[in-house]
């Protein structure tokens, strides 16, 4: 071996003597082998101690092959430089071929073994991606060190990270961090095999896991197949609240990929003249969640909408404080919620997160030794250690009677995720004063319309009073991407409109848009809430007459922050934009 190094040019000997350039490009060369070294023992040391635990030996014989590569080599015997170089880029390259391969991938020796044609093609195209990834990432880091960009270099743990998320996503389809199918004990699902799947053709199933993949990717939480009049059918994703289009299908194929996923959520295809609703599940990021999904007939076919519970699941079972509210309002909100008895109202409009802050106070309230039962139309998330009722049109049940059911089994709290008619109002107002502290869902824009529409319903007034705690009001507001945002100094008359102070000096945040938020400048959602707790004066005026007019000015003068201050709050706190709560708040 040494012969063989011996016969190799040093890495300087295609140099001009002298040359100034010499020493520039053979300090390159070390400095990119040793980037090279840094990047793939860490990562390697990192997957030995996941799988080994802490391995000292590892780590130190990680360590010891640096020193040894350079800077012992460098120092008596240059020419090995890049010889050497070679031999440590080998392992790591050895270690993740066979990791690829032993995880089920399609790489290189997948279809090299498996000798299939499409194989092949996929993994070139894969390759193609992947080098595209890599040359991105390396242009990136090129420019930056150029620019004196410290703020992107500080950032490159999180790029190679996202990178290597990529090209993992690119290869190992059925890795902790892709999408794929799973049955009710969690395994994975063979698409092409399951006989549910079977009598469609691959092209279908290769839409069906292409469009859970997408959704996944770009945080959707819902997905809708909606047919129109000119014989295609849209894929639109819902990410943030927003509706986003995707591809357009052919009606036949629109047909076919329709029908493969009422199929797989045990709905049956021949049926479309009619609602169904079904659900499957799948492994999202290493997690396991249930998709719902709902067929409604229309008039130029049927609408299938596919909706993913993750992002809530994730909320809720964090509880209050992950909802977006101040330390003082979830302080309040758990008092409310630890009495032994009265009615919260949850406010809002549509897609304004109501069901989502009523499952995070159930959910907190359960981990706390208090038995919960939730009453609702459909179950949106399932919770643990929660009795949930489903009071759908399916089991024909009705509200009331869920309602008097639930309260058969004695819970401390009780959960009407749906307030739809008078009877179900009544029914957990009794109750909020039997005993049971009742969490339940309107929809209505503020406080005040909640209210009157009990009172309008004709819900008895001295019941309302005696039962209701409080109503919690809410919206949802898009957060600005972290990685974009743009600070900005508004102007005066900004300033003095949004109540913000005043003196100069005040910088908000703005969107902007980049690859991280696909454009739209914000990334994620965060509630904006606001409080009224029942007083002894509001309870009072609840028992009375009250004009409309009177009512608003008695709540007005109950709450202690309105929704449209925590909203600028939340500007001012740079959490989002005055752009975006003008569209939230209109």
């Amino acid at each position: 071996m040494a012969a063989l190094f011996a016969q190799l040019p040093d890495a300087t000997s295609f140099l001009p003597p002298g040359s100034s350039w010499a020493v520039a490009r053979w300090l390159t060369v070390y400095c990119l082998l040793l980037l090279v070294w840094a990047m793939t023992s860490t990562r390697m040391t990192m997957d030995a101690r996941t799988t080994f635990g802490r391995s000292k030996l590892v780590r130190w014989s990680a360590a010891a092959i640096g020193i040894l590569i350079f800077v012992v080599i460098p120092i008596t015997e240059p020419r090995w430089l890049i010889p050497g170089g070679i031999l440590v880029a080998l392992p790591p390259l050895i270690y993740y071929t066979t990791r690829f391969y032993r995880l089920g991938g399609t790489g290189l020796l997948k279809a090299a073994t498996g000798g299939s044609k499409q194989l092949a093609v996929l993994t070139a195209i894969g390759a193609v991606k992947a080098v595209t990834i890599v040359a991105e990432l390396v242009w990136n880091v090129l420019l930056a060190v150029l620019r004196f960009d410290w703020k992107t270099l500080s950032r490159l743990p999180d790029s190679f990270d996202r990178a290597r998320r990529k090209i993992q996503g690119i290869f190992l389809p059925h890795s902790a961090e892709s999408v794929y199918l799973v049955d009710a004990a969690g395994l994975p699902l063979d698409m092409q095999q399951d006989p549910r799947l079977k009598q469609f053709p691959s092209s279908t199933i290769a839409q069906f896991l292409n469009l859970l993949e997408h959704a996944a990717r770009i945080e959707a939480t819902d997905v809708t197949i909606l047919p129109d009049q000119s014989g295609r059918t849209d894929v639109r994703y819902r990410v943030d609240g927003i509706e986003n289009s995707g591809v357009a299908l052919s009606r036949e194929e629109g047909s076919l990929l329709g029908n493969a996923i009422k199929a797989m959520a045990g709905l049956s295809p021949s049926i479309s003249d009619r609602p169904q609703e079904g659900s499957f599940r799948i492994s999202s990021g290493g997690k396991r969640t249930e998709i719902a999904v709902l067929t409604t007939p229309l008039a130029f076919g049927e609408q299938i909408s596919l909706r993913n519970p993750l992002q809530e699941e994730a909320i809720i079972s964090q509880g209050m404080a992950a909802l977006g509210m101040d330390d003082a309002m979830v302080k309040a909100l758990r008092d409310i919620a630890g009495r032994p008895e009265g009615l919260l109202l949850i406010a809002g409009r549509v897609d304004s997160g109501k069901s989502t802050t009523a499952y995070a106070i159930a959910n907190e309230m359960s981990s706390l030794g208090r038995t919960v039962v939730t009453v609702e139309k459909s179950i949106k998330c399932r919770l643990d250690n929660v009795t949930q009722i489903d009071a759908g049109n399916r089991q024909g049940i009705g509200f009331p009677a869920a309602i008097a059911s639930a309260l058969r089994q004695d819970p401390d709290v009780l959960l009407v995720r749906d307030v739809i008619d008078r009877d179900t109002a009544e029914a957990a107002l009794r109750a909020a004063v039997s005993g049971r502290f009742v969490i339940a869902c309107l929809h209505a824009e503020d406080a005040t319309n909640a209210l009157q529409r009990l009172l309008v319903a004709g819900i008895d007034r001295g019941l309302l009073r005696t039962a209701l705690a409080a109503v919690l009001v809410q919206r949802l507001v898009r957060v600005l991407c972290d990685a974009c945002k743009t600070p900005y100094e508004p102007a005066p008359e900004l300033v003095a409109k949004l109540g913000l102070p005043r003196g100069g000096g005040t910088q908000l945040q703005r969107e902007k848009g980049c690859r991280e938020c696909r454009g739209t400048g914000f990334r994620g959602r965060t509630g904006v809430f606001e409080l009224l707790v029942a007083t002894d004066e509001l309870q009072a005026a609840l028992a009375t007459d009250i004009s409309p007019s009177d009512l608003k000015s008695k709540v007005r003068g109950a709450i202690a922050r309105p929704l449209r201050q925590s909203a600028i709050a939340k500007v001012y706190r740079g959490i989002t934009s005055v752009n975006e709560i003008v569209r939230v708040m209109k």
